[in-house]
């Protein structure tokens, strides 16, 4: 490894990748030319880095319903500007903008995302507003206290083996009676659980899909004493057996809620087109960057896959999500809140690195500089999101996160600092 060069290094700097940290023992450390030169070649070749001269970011931010200045390139600006906002209602507002010294203003906007489009040099050039509070909510009153807990290490007498949603239900109604205002439980989220085998809950299949492991289908039949509730550690490989054979009987019976599944999916398109990624990839049996075109670049039509283990995915998916939203009403009905867990990556081989391809550093990794518990560092073995990529994508896949969890979670716990970034 050689010492990075000045113009190698300001041209990390630029690309806001740090040439340095202070380690444990508050030494000072340097990258390499080699290390700083791999990662400018992953985050310059992701989406969305440096596009020529936008006519406006991607994203703009407003601050507490403020007007909002945003500079025009006087080549390309008119006296007057059509303007249209659109909010998450799908209200619109269209008016025709003076720049004034070079800027337009934007009106103040309540809270919430807003697509503007402008028409601006015989184009029509668009950009997501985030009107946002200038600080976070602050809950006051009284301090709390809850327990965490990792789910599938709950035992009962009506689980498979592991702790599931309905054992979750009971523990807070336990811990609510002895004082407790939340109870916490790691990542929940879709994981491999047969072919390949990786049930990690940091290294997630998707960050907007839950993981069927947790759910309790009918007909489940308990895990006795004597069978997988008595081992000293949970089986998974066993247990997700058992749950998807009671998943398969329960879809397959008669009265399976078909039109509520659907009418699930429709509200949820991403869990549809996640059915058809697990589905092809369980009939390739191999990760999805050796598929063929076009489902390697993100197309899986239907006569590609097997419509069963589609259907399983789909009505996996509806049965965990009634499920978690079933017992985040009942604690919170209870005085319980759910504390969820948010995990800094997600599987390479996954659906969401899949789905955001162009969004992912390739060749880079997650992790962690040495420190006293681990000498040679950290290596998470997921891949980094690209900041200007995601920054071109008005930070969709990170709302679209976050959503998935707050809509049940009480309070969400984000993984390490850098799961902001």
């Amino acid at each position: 490894m050689t010492a990075s060069s000045p113009a190698t290094r300001a041209r990390a700097l630029s690309a806001g990748i740090a040439v340095a940290f202070h380690d444990i023992d508050g030494e000072e450390r340097h990258a390499s030319e080699e290390s700083l030169r791999a990662g400018l070649a992953a985050i310059e070749s992701g989406s969305g880095y440096r596009e020529a001269d936008p006519a406006i970011p991607p994203v703009i931010l407003s601050r507490d319903g403020q007007t909002t200045k945003l500079a025009i390139r006087a080549e390309i600006a008119a006296p007057t500007l059509d303007c249209r906002l659109v909010d998450e209602a799908g209200l619109e507002t269209a008016w025709a903008a003076l720049i004034v010294d070079g800027q337009l203003a934007l009106p103040p906007l309540p809270f919430g995302y807003h697509n503007l489009s402008i028409e601006l040099g015989g184009r029509l050039v668009t950009s997501r507003v985030i009107s946002a509070p200038a600080r976070a909510h602050q809950p006051g009153g009284a301090r709390t206290w809850g327990v965490f807990t990792p789910l599938y290490a709950l035992r009962s007498g009506g689980n498979a083996g592991a702790g599931d949603l309905l054992d979750l239900v009971d523990f807070g109604e336990l811990m609510g009676r002895e004082g407790a205002s939340f109870v916490g439980t790691l990542p929940l989220l879709a994981s491999f659980l047969d072919d390949p085998f990786e049930p990690s809950p940091y290294a997630p299949v998707s960050r907007t899909c839950w993981n069927e492991f947790y759910a309790r289908p009918e007909g489940l039949p308990p895990a006795g004493p004597e069978g997988l509730r008595g081992e000293a550690l949970v089986d998974y490989r066993s247990v997700a057996a058992r749950k998807r054979e009671a998943i398969e009987t329960q879809l397959r019976a008669p009265g399976a809620p078909w039109p509520q599944i659907e009418a699930y999916a429709a509200c949820h398109p991403h869990v549809e087109r996640y059915a058809r990624f697990r589905a092809f990839q369980r009939r390739s049996r191999t990760n999805w960057q050796a598929w063929p075109e076009p489902q390697r670049s993100g197309t899986i039509d239907m006569e590609a896959i097997d419509r069963d283990e589609y259907r399983y995915h789909l009505f996996a998916q509806w049965l965990t999500a009634t499920q978690i939203d079933a017992a985040a009403v009942h604690l919170r009905d209870h005085g319980v809140g759910l504390y969820l867990d948010y995990p800094v990556g997600v599987h390479p081989d996954g659906f969401d690195a899949w789905d955001g391809q162009g969004l992912f550093a390739e060749g880079m990794n997650v992790g962690a500089p040495p420190d006293g518990f681990q000498r040679a560092g950290q290596d998470w073995g997921f891949r980094p999101m690209l900041p200007a990529a995601l920054r071109e994508q008005g930070y969709r896949p990170l709302i679209n996160a976050l959503r998935h969890h707050m809509a049940v979670a009480s309070m969400l716990r984000i993984d390490h600092v850098m799961g902001l970034h």
